[in-house]
């Protein structure tokens, strides 16, 4: 996720999916992950950076706040915080895929999403998968769901996907 003047660090194109163009970020076609198209990055792409033997990287149950499908690589036990019915993204145990860690990217924290944690992918960890330039990948505006840190990457773009219009508690 990056702002629409800035460069993906996915796909490398200067149209950014948070900004709803056409060039979708995180694909090499025109079919954008948020305009649901059909060859959306989460499908069944060869191209597809999610993809991952053969299946997808996000989880496919009908509680999930990504998407709703069955069966999921992120989603392999009832602890994973992507689920809708939990207060999280990712899983919360040890085993999480997505930061790895003994602390898990996101918190037990229902007034924080992104763990502030010097463990955590999303920040200066050198095994960061997101990171640049030992910034955040994220959006640095207050009302971020994500982050609320001044030092991200993403600009304060009103299209920006992980922008809320609710402000996160402290």
């Amino acid at each position: 996720l990056v702002h629409k003047n800035q460069k993906c660090l996915v796909c490398k194109h200067q149209n950014c999916l948070v900004c709803k163009n056409q060039n979708c970020l995180v694909r090499k076609n025109q079919n954008c992950l948020v305009c649901k198209t059909q060859n959306c990055l989460v499908r069944k792409n060869q191209n597809c950076l999610l993809r991952e033997n053969q299946q997808f990287l996000v989880c496919k149950t009908k509680n999930c706040v990504i998407c709703k499908n069955q069966e999921c690589l992120v989603h392999k036990n009832q602890h994973c915080l992507v689920r809708k019915n939990q207060k999280y993204l990712v899983r919360k145990n040890q085993k999480c895929l997505v930061c790895k860690n003994q602390n898990c990217l996101v918190r037990k924290n229902r007034n924080c999403l992104i763990l502030k944690n010097q463990n955590c992918l999303v920040r200066k960890n050198q095994n960061c998968l997101v990171r640049k330039n030992q910034q955040f990948l994220v959006c640095k505006n207050k009302n971020c769901l994500v982050c609320k840190n001044q030092n991200c990457l993403v600009r304060k773009n009103q299209n920006c996907l992980v922008r809320k219009t609710k402000s996160v508690s402290s």
